[in-house]
């Protein structure tokens, strides 16, 4: 059925003021965590099955936290992660560790569902941090892709400081296996 859920570094938290913002019940969840006056945004959204209103209030709270970045890219970082059901243009599925025959027709797919044409023009003006591993396994077509994306708006000479990246805990095949998700969990 989906949800999302952040979780957050107990290193991370102390003296650290938390506000949660539940855009749309189960699908999308924002996080605001201010420490003195830093700012940590945070939003996780599932995108299948939302409906084109709801994309349309994710998408205010996501242009208003890269507003909030620009105006102090020192003091303020946002991230939007979760799980968007539709791929980078350049990318096919994965089938046993190794990529498919790249049929263009094939290659990216996508039902109207993601409502992938509404959520690019938003964002186009974020960073997205790639990884190069599949995070959800399709059962049906024994294959896996890389749905599980992650942006971030800040300066990119902060991102080369902070040196950050983004990696999956495990293989969304054994986490299918043991019956916990179809998905691995991608960690920023």
């Amino acid at each position: 059925s989906g949800g999302v859920v952040i979780c957050v570094c107990p290193q991370f938290c102390p003296n650290c003021v938390f506000e949660e913002i539940g855009l749309v019940p189960g699908r999308c969840l924002a996080v605001l965590l201010t420490r003195n006056d830093k700012i940590l945004i945070i939003c996780n959204s599932h995108n299948c099955g939302l409906s084109a209103n709801m994309v349309s209030s994710i998408k205010v709270v996501v242009e208003n936290a890269r507003s909030l970045v620009c105006e102090d890219p020192a003091g303020r970082f946002a991230i939007l992660i979760g799980d968007f059901n539709f791929k980078a243009p350049w990318e096919g599925n994965f089938k046993v560790g190794r990529a498919l025959n790249r049929v263009p027709a094939l290659q990216h797919s996508c039902t109207s569902r993601t409502r992938e044409r509404s959520w690019l023009p938003s964002l186009s003006t974020w960073t997205e941090l790639t990884q190069p591993h599949p995070t959800h396994f399709d059962h049906k077509g024994n294959a896996c892709a890389r749905l599980d994306r992650c942006w971030v708006a800040c300066p990119s000479s902060l991102l080369i400081k902070l040196q950050i990246q983004a990696r999956v805990l495990g293989s969304p095949e054994k986490m299918y296996g043991s019956e916990i998700s179809d998905h691995c969990p991608l960690i920023i």
